[in-house]
C-alpha cells in the first residue's frame, strides 16, 4: 500500500487516511505504517466491539510524540475529516461463517460507496485501496472497487510482484544444513 499511495501522491508524508471496517490485521498494518510515517494521520471507522481496544490504541500513539496520529470512531460521522485515502478489507474471513448473526447489520454503515467517498473527499478526491480479495456489495460497491479512483489494482500488481520476489529470494535461499 506505501508504494500505491506514493506512485499516486508522489508522497507518503503526511497524508491521511481512512480505514473502515474491522480491527483486523490489515487495519493494525495500516496503524504501524501510521505511526512510522512523519506527519501521517489515520482513522479508524468500526462498529463497536470490532476496533482497537482502547490500550492498544493508546500504546499506538504513544510510539508518535507529535500527538495521537490514530483516531477510533464507532459511527460515520455526516461529514467526516477529508481524507487523501480510503480504506477497506474483507469483513470476514475466506470461507470462515461470522460468529455473530447480526454482523452485516452492524457494518452496513461502513460500506464504500460512491457517497461515502464523496463525503471523506476534501478539496480533492480521495482514492480507494482494499487489499482485496473484495467481496462487492458487501464492503464496497462495484462502481467504487472499479471507478477512476481506485488504487486497487496497482496494488494487485504491487502484491503480486513482492510474492513473487518473496517466492525467489525463498527458493535463492542455500538449503539448511541437515
Amino acid at each position: 500500500m506505501p508504494r500505491d499511495l506514493l506512485d499516486y501522491f508522489g508522497r507518503t508524508t503526511g497524508l491521511h487516511l481512512a480505514y473502515l471496517g474491522a480491527a483486523n490485521n490489515t487495519a493494525r498494518s495500516l496503524a504501524h505504517l501510521v505511526i512510522g510515517t512523519p506527519g501521517m494521520r489515520l482513522d479508524v471507522y468500526c462498529p463497536e466491539d470490532n476496533g482497537f481496544p482502547p490500550e492498544e490504541l493508546e500504546a499506538l500513539n504513544a510510539r508518535r510524540p507529535d500527538g495521537d496520529p490514530i483516531r477510533q470512531r464507532h459511527q460515520l460521522p455526516r461529514r467526516p475529516d477529508p481524507v487523501d485515502a480510503v480504506y477497506t478489507t474483507r469483513w470476514q474471513s475466506m470461507g470462515v461463517p461470522h460468529g455473530d448473526p447480526g454482523w452485516e447489520q452492524r457494518f452496513a454503515p461502513f460500506r464504500i460507496t460512491r457517497a461515502t467517498m464523496a463525503s471523506f473527499s476534501g478539496a480533492t478526491d480521495a482514492v480507494f485501496l482494499h487489499d482485496l480479495p473484495a467481496v462487492r456489495g458487501q464492503e464496497v460497491e462495484s462502481d467504487v472497487l472499479d471507478g477512476p479512483l481506485s488504487l486497487v489494482r496497482q496494488q494487485a500488481r504491487h502484491k503480486a510482484s513482492a510474492a513473487a520476489a518473496a517466492l525467489a529470494w525463498v527458493l535463492a535461499a542455500p538449503a539448511p544444513a541437515r
